[in-house]
């Protein structure tokens, strides 16, 4: 049994620009988490990475990032899933890390 969450979000910039976003936020990082193996596909319109807590290498959450062109606008839809022996999520980690994910690319892309 795994936790699956899902939440996609509209994006008032060009494609190019949110990808570039994504990408320096999963460099950097969230307070409690790191983001590890990151691999891009689909021509950079899919990206799958783990999410890790930063003192572990056996804990991790896959989640993939999926980018859609909406003419001038992007659409991300982030998925995360936990691994397989995690049969709950009360108090909503999964959902937790794709707000994360949604916020900071918005607070990267109002820099631009």
């Amino acid at each position: 049994m795994t936790v699956k969450r899902e939440l996609t979000e509209l994006f008032d910039a060009p494609l190019p620009q949110v990808t570039q976003a994504i990408h320096v936020v999963l460099e950097k990082g969230q307070a409690n988490y790191k983001y590890r193996e990151t691999a891009a596909s689909d021509g950079g319109t899919k990206i799958e990475t783990k999410i890790s807590p930063l003192h572990s290498r056996f804990l991790f959450t896959t989640m993939i990032i999926e980018l859609i062109s909406d003419d001038a606008c992007s659409r991300i839809t982030a998925r995360t899933k936990s691994q397989w022996y995690i049969f709950g999520d009360v108090f909503d980690f999964y959902r937790g890390y794709i707000r994360d994910l949604l916020w900071s690319v918005q607070q990267e892309l109002r820099k631009v």
